[in-house]
Parts: C-alpha cells; sequence; structure tokens
C-alpha cells in the first residue's frame, strides 16, 4: 500500500488560489483568465542597532581525551636510536596529570635498550607502531607493570633481541598489581628453537598479578608459555597462540580465573596449569579454574592440569572444563594427576567438550605417541566426566577415558564414535578404582567399557554398538 502526502504547505494553497482567480474550470478544464497583479508591498524597513559585544572568551577546559606523542619527548622511532628515554619522560608527563588520555605509539619502530617501568595509570595505546626489545643480556623484560589501573593495548612488539638466557618476557608484573589490561597486541618475533625444544626461557606476557585481563592478543610463536600467568586471579579470553615451546598458555603458583574462547595450535602443551613430574619442580597451581569454549589443536598435550603425586601439592581443587575442541592432540586431551595422600575431593566438571582425533601426528612436534588418552584421571576423587564427544581416533591404541587409583567419580552420557579405520583400546578403561558410577554411555564403533578393576563400582545403561 502506497501513501500520498497531504502535507500542503500554506505557500502552495496561496499559490493555487491566486492562478485560479474568480472563474470556474470550463468544460474542457482550462482555466479562465489571469487576474491582476496585486499592489507591490510597503518599503523596507529601518536597520536596526547594533547589539552588544559578546562576553570574554572562555578559559581552556582540561585535556581530557588528549594524548601524548613519544616524538615530542625526542623519540626517533627508526628501530635503531633507542628511544627509551622518551617514552619514560611521555609515561612521566601522562600519569602525573589527569589531563592526558594516554601516551601513543605512532607510526616507527621504536628501540626500548632497557626495561620500561609503568606506574600506576599508565596507559599505551598503538597507533600504528612497534616497540622493539633492545640487544643485550639486561633484557629480561621490555616492559615491566609495578603499579595498577595499567592498559597496553593494539601495540605491536618486536621480541628479536629477547634475552634467551635466562627466564625473559616482553612484558612482566610484580605481585601486587590490579586492574591490569593488555588488549589486542601483537608479540612477534619472539625467539623460537623448534622441535626438539633447548630452552622454554622465553614468553610473551608473565604476569605476577593480582587481577588482570589479557585479551584478544596475537602470538605467532615462543619458547617457552605464550601468556604465563602466576598468582591472583586472570581472565585470558579471545587470544590467538601458535608454536609454543611450552604452554599456550600456563596457570601457576596459585593463579586463578577464567581461560575462554581462545585458539591455541602447533603447542607442547596447550592449556596448563600446575607442576611436571619431578620433584624438583616446586610449583603449586590454581585452586580455581574454569576453562570454556578453547579451540586446541596440533598439541601434545591440549589440556594439563599437572601432577601433584609429591608431598605439598594439593592441585586443583574447583575447576571446569567445558565446551572445548580439542583435536589431534599426541598423547592426550585432557590430563589430571592428584595426590593420592592428601584426601581432597576434587570439584571438578569435565563436560561438553569434543575431542577429535587423539593420538594423531601433529604437525609442529612431528611425532605420534602409542598412549594416547582423550581424558586420564590418576589419583583423584571428585570428578564429574559427563557429555563429551570422542570421534575418529588415530591409532588403535588410544582409549577414550583412562582412570587410575581414583574414587568417587562420575562418568556419564558420553558418546565414542568412528568414521576411521581405528576402534578404541577401550572407550572406558581404568584400574584400582572404587565408587565409580558409569553410567548412560554410547560407544559406535569403538570398542567397549571395560569395567575398572576395584570395588563398589556401578556400570549400567551403557550402550555399546562396536
Amino acid at each position: 500500500m502506497s501513501y500520498i502526502s497531504t502535507d500542503i504547505s500554506a505557500t502552495s494553497i496561496q499559490s493555487d488560489l491566486y492562478f485560479l482567480g474568480t472563474d470556474q474550470l470550463n468544460a474542457t478544464g482550462f482555466y479562465g483568465a489571469t487576474g491582476p497583479t496585486g499592489p507591490a508591498g510597503g518599503p523596507t524597513g529601518a536597520t536596526g542597532p547594533t547589539g552588544p559585544a559578546g562576553g570574554p572568551t572562555g578559559a581552556t577546559g582540561p585535556m581530557g581525551s588528549s594524548f601524548i606523542n613519544p616524538y615530542n619527548y625526542g623519540a626517533v622511532g627508526d628501530g635503531i636510536t633507542n628511544d627509551y628515554a622518551a617514552f619514560v619522560a611521555a609515561i612521566t608527563a601522562q600519569t602525573s596529570s589527569t589531563g592526558y588520555h594516554a601516551v601513543i605509539v605512532p607510526n616507527g619502530t621504536f628501540l626500548l635498550n632497557s626495561t620500561l617501568n609503568l606506574p600506576t595509570g599508565a596507559r599505551l595505546l598503538g597507533m600504528g607502531g612497534t616497540i622493539k626489545t633492545g640487544s643485550g643480556t639486561a633484557n629480561v623484560r621490555t616492559m615491566f607493570v609495578n603499579g595498577n589501573n595499567v592498559i597496553i593495548e593494539q601495540i605491536t612488539f618486536d621480541g628479536s633481541n629477547l634475552n634467551t638466557a635466562v627466564k625473559a618476557a616482553i612484558l612482566g608484573a610484580d605481585f601486587g598489581t590490579s586492574n591490569v589490561e593488555i588488549k589486542y597486541c601483537r608479540f612477534l618475533n619472539i625467539p623460537n628453537t623448534g622441535f626438539p625444544v633447548t630452552n622454554q626461557n622465553s614468553h610473551a606476557i608473565s604476569f605476577d598479578a593480582n587481577t588482570a585481563i589479557i585479551m584478544g592478543n596475537y602470538v605467532p610463536q615462543a619458547s617457552g608459555d605464550s601468556i604465563n600467568c602466576n598468582s591472583g586471579t586472570y581472565i585470558v579470553t579471545h587470544n590467538t597462540i601458535l608454536n609454543s615451546g611450552d604452554g599456550g598458555i600456563a596457570f601457576n603458583n596459585n593463579a586463578n580465573g577464567v581461560i575462554s574462547n581462545n585458539i591455541i595450535t602447533n603447542c607442547n602443551l596447550g592449556i596448563g596449569a600446575g607442576p611436571e613430574g619431578n620433584t624438583t619442580d616446586s610449583d603449586i597451581t590454581s585452586h580455581q579454574m574454569i576453562v570454556a569454549n578453547n579451540k586446541i589443536t596440533n598439541c601434545n598435550y591440549a589440556l594439563n592440569f599437572g601432577y601433584y603425586g609429591f608431598v605439598g601439592r594439593l592441585g586443583p581443587t574447583n575447576f571446569s572444563v567445558v565446551g572445548n575442541t580439542i583435536k589431534n592432540s599426541g598423547a592426550g586431551g585432557f590430563y589430571y594427576s592428584g595426590n593420592p595422600s592428601s584426601n581432597i575431593l576434587v570439584q571438578g566438571v569435565v563436560s561438553g567438550n569434543t575431542f577429535v582425533s587423539i593420538g594423531g601426528s601433529y604437525s609442529f612436534w612431528n611425532t605420534g605417541v602409542d598412549w594416547s588418552r582423550g581424558i586420564w584421571i590418576q589419583n583423584a576423587q571428585g570428578i564429574n566426566i559427563n557429555s563429551n564427544t570422542f570421534g575418529d581416533p588415530s591409532n588403535a591404541d588410544v582409549i577414550g577415558i583412562d582412570l587410575t587409583s581414583s574414587n568417587v567419580l562420575t562418568i556419564s552420557n558420553n558418546l565414542f564414535s568412528t568414521n576411521t579405520a581405528f576402534t578404541m583400546n577401550g572407550c572406558i578403561n581404568g584400574g584400582s578404582c572404587s565408587n565409580i558410577t558409569i553410567i548412560g554411555n554410547n560407544s559406535k564403533g569403538c570398542g567397549t567399557i571395560l569395567n575398572p578393576s576395584g570395588t563398589q563400582n556401578l556400570i549400567a545403561s551403557n550402550n555399546i554398538n562396536s
């Protein structure tokens, strides 16, 4: 349906009336003669007096949206000249006045031959520029956060000169800092020895902070952990991480928080928490973690929550691993080894994850293993494993869920299926377990659900179609 406007102005109506004059339309639709022209209007009025002058110009307002440019403080930006002093002066100016919004990193490559300390309130905003780590053994950190409410955003970092002889990172943070944000940065050229790994010293981010958000960053390679979080609470989300010689994301030394929606590919370890399997590793790991909706591909271990078999190691006591997609991991999809002497009831959930092509030969490490597990639980109690999908094993030795010396576990409503030539060595396997409930699981062409040896186990209503 169309509409015709009825908005007719007074001017158009007056014109029409003038055009018609006093005659009516004749039989053929023509109008009568045009009426006489009306008298001219009155004379133009006199010009009024000029109004009073305006008031004085107001004072200049605060520069609430102003930016500080390091070029104005002597930066050269050629990638050769040391611009450290210029950035120190710019950050000092920005943090000492409420009028400045941020220090920008404009076009250019800014070499920093010394660690740049970021005090409380510092903000760096990238506008096309690159910050490059300087050469020399002193470069353990390119930037170091030693204050609260610090934001680093949209900056490209060049870590090609990062010191590989010691543990080093482009960004570091001191214990006790809070409200730190690292967003949408690129960490390029971090040293990586490839495979086999000769050291795991070089990181993109290594933080000891109370609270931090690490979001939307890109790390194409690192010999160590790309993102290493120690102590405190973190949100690590929507990052893209490739080719890490150690962990893509690591939570260590009582780090807690959320790891979600990250893409992690070609790493030794996708997401890790806690100590390794030796007595010299004093790491104490997270107590509360949520790992959700990550995509982890071509890693040796996709998710490894550590080894707690030694005295003093308690491990995560609350964790949720939910909605992750894990593909082509060599040794395992999810691994957790608790402390058999601790008697801690873990409040753990592993639910809604997809494990595809476990045991495959993944490209970065050029090796496969013949003892791969989708989920491997040792010396643990109080974990609920439900509604996961295990598909297309890469060899006949893969076990879907492997349980060892564990108790008070529930394994329910998981699906094991294959479209490859391989079945699984066992959908669910285990030994020396007690009080295990295995119910409502389905196997489609993946072999049998084996009874975990032990006592007081409930196995019921599982569908085996091998």
